[in-house]
């Protein structure tokens, strides 16, 4: 909380969607991460799927573009053979995210979906991130070519609050917020875009999750 001196909290959702000031990565080549969280990393197949806990996930489901008149093409397509950057939030950490690189977007897709857990155990027993509630949106960066960002609600987490619909960003600009508890952001990143550093490789090909902190470095422009 040392981050935080001087403010004063109305109700528990203030405390929890406090805000302060990052520090990040600023160097061009250097990929951040979005989050305080603890970081998953999986690839995703020439056909469009990758493969958590058990199940495996279809990048239309992810999506469901046709539920805002979209081709596959203009999703599915564009990550496989990519990774997919799992960043589970805990109850405890800062739950304002950033942007990993400076860039546009144009517009985000809401799915109402449920709002199930995100712990390890329920991601064993159910396919929690085509059924929770969800906003994504790709985002043009400057150095690592469209990323889809999706921001994932979980149990008790009502809220996922981006800050614009359309328009231009700055590496490390706050993107948006969760009300309330855990959540997950998951990056898609296109193939030979970026290079994790070794530590992230080495710790998560066990799959073990990694800390990460905002703004940090986790890895490299191809």
């Amino acid at each position: 909380m040392s981050d935080f001196t001087g403010l004063k909290f109305h109700s528990f959702n203030d405390f929890f969607t406090r805000k302060k000031d990052i520090t990040f990565d600023s160097e061009p080549t250097h990929f951040i991460s979005p989050a305080d969280s603890l970081l998953s990393v999986y690839e995703i197949t020439e056909n469009a799927k990758f493969h958590i806990k058990g199940f495996d996930y279809t990048l239309e489901d992810f999506f469901e573009p046709e539920s805002f008149g979209m081709n596959k093409e203009d999703t599915t397509e564009l990550f496989s053979g990519g990774l997919c950057l799992v960043f589970r939030l805990c109850a405890t950490d800062y739950h304002r995210y950033c942007y990993v690189d400076s860039g546009s977007q144009n517009g985000n897709h809401f799915i109402q979906g449920s709002l199930y857990s995100v712990q390890p155990l329920a991601a064993e027993n159910f396919r929690i991130y085509t059924k929770n509630r969800r906003s994504w949106t790709i985002l043009e960066t400057e150095h690592f070519g469209k990323i889809a960002q999706i921001e994932v609600g979980a149990f008790s987490v009502g809220g996922i609050k981006n800050n614009i619909e359309c328009g231009n960003f700055n590496k490390g600009d706050e993107k948006g917020y969760f009300d309330l508890h855990g959540s997950t952001i998951v990056l898609l990143v296109q193939r030979d875009k970026i290079k994790l550093l070794e530590e992230i490789i080495k710790i998560t090909s066990l799959g073990q999750e990694y800390r990460v902190k905002i703004g940090q470095f986790i890895a490299e422009k191809l």
